[in-house]
């Protein structure tokens, strides 16, 4: 028999003598809500989350979304998806080849696409610019040498700046800078290292650069660096705050936190080894990062001391931070997606995915996140509501132990009525 229906069985045999032992069913009144209590404090811990849909996309799965979450753009092995909050299934799509390097501009007007070898080896990759009212491409640009490859992309918040890095297998690295109504770059700029991290400002005035070897800071207005940094360390991902003032970057060791008026780290924390991501929040005042000792960190501006860890079953290979870092979603290879608040390190609520998290983004406000999936899995799932555990943003608290702890307080009114 259940905890539930025994109590319930107790309950209404203290009503039936509670002329002759009153004080038999207040204390069964007591009781039931002590219970309700206990299963509320059961329940504010994590929880199992249900997507509020997936969809099928094959392999590759990257993906971006709108800062209000209405928007997400999804980059597969053949196809770049445009999918609205609502509904599972897309707006569009574009057949191109494998997209592996994709962003979204805040209002999710403008989508940037890398697409590999559409013709095969020698072809060349190219880039694409789409506005979301249409599947055909506003423009592209292929790159000018056959053999370069595309290893990371970004848009500016408005979507007036793009960018992406470049590199020559045993040859040269480039950034090429874009202004949305132009394929033409603005400026190209030679750097030490593959740049594999890079991230705009939120009008495009400056772009942060994380090379192989070595960061920098650009303004959009020539390709003369404001400034680099190196450490000796590699493999530099990098971050900016919304107004620019703040930058977080992370190497294969560090975790670093910049002005952008100076080369010189405010701060730099050790994070297990094999930072694989770091971001910032928008209003620059929380850092997160994820390496490969399977930890999630979290960080103020003000130390290196991190507020908290959390220990996954994997690889921490993506994570976000909603615009003022009160929430922050995190992708373990192998594992699941957690989604936590800012004040402690337990989760608010994870979902288990077979092979787990290959990329995640989330809206501004941290109410919606998206998952791409490694090739085990081949899904995109969308998650709507903070802390929600059924997939619907609309829901609110489950009203059932309110109930309960309600009927008990009259039914213990009600015996002190019958006393009189």
């Amino acid at each position: 028999m259940s905890l539930g229906a025994s109590f319930s069985d107790s309950f209404v045999n203290a009503w039936k003598d509670s002329n002759r032992y009153p004080f038999l069913l207040a204390g069964a009144c007591l009781m039931l809500l002590m219970l309700v209590l206990t299963v509320a404090s059961d329940d504010a811990g994590a929880e199992d989350a249900k997507p509020t849909w997936s969809y099928f996309v094959g392999p590759d799965g990257m993906v971006e979304i709108s800062a209000d979450g209405e928007y997400i753009a999804v980059g597969t092995y053949n196809n770049l998806y445009l999918f609205g909050k609502d509904g599972s299934e897309p707006l569009w799509n574009h057949t191109m080849a494998t997209t592996s390097y994709l962003d979204i501009s805040a209002d999710g007007r403008y989508i940037i696409a890398q697409s590999t070898y559409e013709g095969g080896l020698g072809d060349g990759e190219k880039i694409y610019l789409f506005n979301r009212e249409s599947s055909t491409p506003l423009w592209n640009h292929t790159l000018e040498d056959d053999s370069a490859l595309i290893r990371s992309i970004a848009i500016s918040a408005n979507g007036e700046c793009l960018a992406l890095g470049t590199t020559v297998p045993g040859g040269t690295a480039k950034v090429h800078l874009f202004q949305k109504d132009s394929p033409t770059p603005l400026w190209e700029f030679t750097t030490d290292g593959t740049a594999g991290s890079m991230a705009f400002s939120s009008d495009g005035s400056y772009l942060v650069v994380g090379a192989e070897n070595r960061l920098y800071l650009f303004g959009k207005a020539n390709n003369t660096p404001l400034w680099n940094f190196t450490a000796g360390d590699r493999g530099y991902k990098v971050s900016i705050s919304a107004d620019g003032e703040s930058i977080a970057a992370g190497t294969h060791v560090w975790v670093y936190l910049f002005d952008k008026d100076s080369s010189t780290p405010l701060w730099n924390s050790t994070a297990g080894s094999n930072l694989y991501t770091v971001t910032i929040s928008t209003d620059g005042e929380y850092v997160a990062a994820g390496a490969r000792d399977k930890k999630v960190y979290l960080f103020h501006r003000d130390g290196p001391t991190p507020l908290w860890t959390y220990l996954t079953e994997g690889n921490v290979r993506s994570i976000a931070l909603s615009a003022n870092g009160s929430l922050l979603s995190a992708g373990a290879e192998g594992d699941a997606v957690y989604h936590f608040s800012r004040d402690n390190s337990t989760p608010l609520w994870s979902y288990e995915i077979e092979g787990g998290t290959r990329d995640l983004a989330m809206s501004s406000d941290g109410g919606f996140t998206v998952v791409g999936t490694n090739p085990s899995d081949r899904y995109i799932h969308f998650f709507g509501g903070v802390g929600d555990t059924n997939g619907d943003a609309d829901d609110g608290d489950d009203p059932a132990p309110s109930l309960v702890a309600g009927l008990a307080v009259v039914a213990m009114v009600a015996v002190l009525r019958r006393r009189r």
